[in-house]
């Protein structure tokens, strides 16, 4: 695993997200001027590849999106100005493509583009598409709490905007979400199935996936082309997934992971580490909380398994850690939680 450039660095293309965000805002009486004030000098002149802003600025002025509109809609509007804008080559693509699996496959590749503040992790099933959209959640106070609300709305929202774009019919769409977080009212209109899980999850059928139409090569060459070349002038903001992943891996061989063993396998000083998880306002423990809480969900899926073998699984040697943990998560101990999932 190798360290990309410092997180704290202005790594995403942000003029997209505002020039969709500020109109949206002034139509409903909100100081745009007060709601970035904490952002680089912004101005409708400035080129896209020349106004760039860090992970901790997008989830602020997420957060504060959030506590401020009293909207429902909002992110859904947002998304689809943003969509609607041109200013962004990854929907572009995604509209370009010839299905929607390679509309998916392509958000999934650049979404280091267009993506905020969340971890995607696909899965490839038989019948169907899982998308599992886990949010930077850092500190449990009430600003990353509304930033991780809007994180997860936003990012439905793009997926939703995109397939309404491109025609398909969201009707056996299955989109799972934190008890915290209601569904938008648009997404049940267009008959989205909702329902109530942990961790975010959005399941699409596989006859939607495979679907075909015509394409225009020359237009789909030139997207990716440009996709390529904003991707190649970005630091990866993916290093958080990338270690999201290693670490599930140890934890499917039942390993724990200490600090100091991730930032000699990520070649950093455990200092340096510190640093990366704070610059998306995160701390080591709370990160590798949530690893574990989506190992928890899939182990408690799965017949049989006492409190001891879990701990075990998720790499606590004592059952009674596990249990203080996972009430510390969700506030259920294990039993309960197996019953809410399998009832």
């Amino acid at each position: 695993m190798q360290p990309g450039r410092s997180l704290n660095s202005p790594l995403l293309y942000a003029k997209p997200w505002l020039a969709a965000l500020q109109p949206l805002l002034r139509q409903r009486g909100i100081n745009t001027d007060e709601l970035l004030r904490d952002l680089p000098p912004y101005y409708d002149g400035i080129k896209t590849a020349d106004y760039r802003i860090s992970h901790c600025q997008l989830q602020q002025l997420l957060g504060q999106v959030e506590c401020q509109v009293n909207e429902p809609q909002i992110w859904q509007l947002i998304a689809e100005t943003f969509c609607r804008s041109a200013l962004n080559p990854l929907v572009d693509l995604s509209l370009q493509a010839a299905s929607l699996a390679d509309a998916l496959r392509y958000s999934y590749r650049y979404r280091d583009l267009v993506i905020p503040n969340v971890i995607l992790l696909p899965q490839q099933r038989p019948k169907e598409l899982v998308v599992d959209i886990i949010p930077f959640s850092g500190s449990r106070n009430k600003m990353t709490t509304a930033a991780r609300c809007a994180s997860i709305k936003l990012t439905i929202a793009l997926f939703v905007s995109i397939a309404k774009l491109r025609g398909d019919d969201l009707h056996h769409w299955c989109l799972h979400l934190p008890p915290d977080i209601t569904p938008l009212p648009v997404w049940r209109k267009w008959q989205v199935q909702t329902h109530v899980r942990e961790i975010t999850r959005l399941v699409i059928p596989r006859q939607q996936l495979i679907q075909c139409r015509t394409v225009k090569p020359g237009q789909l060459k030139q997207a990716r082309y440009f996709c390529q070349i904003q991707r190649q002038s970005l630091a990866t903001p993916t290093q958080l997934e990338r270690i999201f992943r290693y670490l599930l891996l140890r934890l499917n061989r039942s390993e724990d992971v200490s600090l100091s063993e991730l930032s000699e396998v990520m070649g950093l000083s455990v200092s340096s580490c510190k640093r990366l998880f704070a610059s998306f306002g995160q701390s080591y423990q709370i990160f590798y909380d949530q690893v574990r809480l989506y190992k928890l969900l899939d182990l408690l899926q799965q017949p049989g398994g006492t409190n001891r073998e879990l701990a075990q699984k998720l790499g606590y040697s004592n059952p009674n850690n596990f249990r203080r943990a996972c009430k510390r998560w969700l506030g259920l101990a294990p039993d309960e939680l197996r019953q809410r999932l399998l009832g």
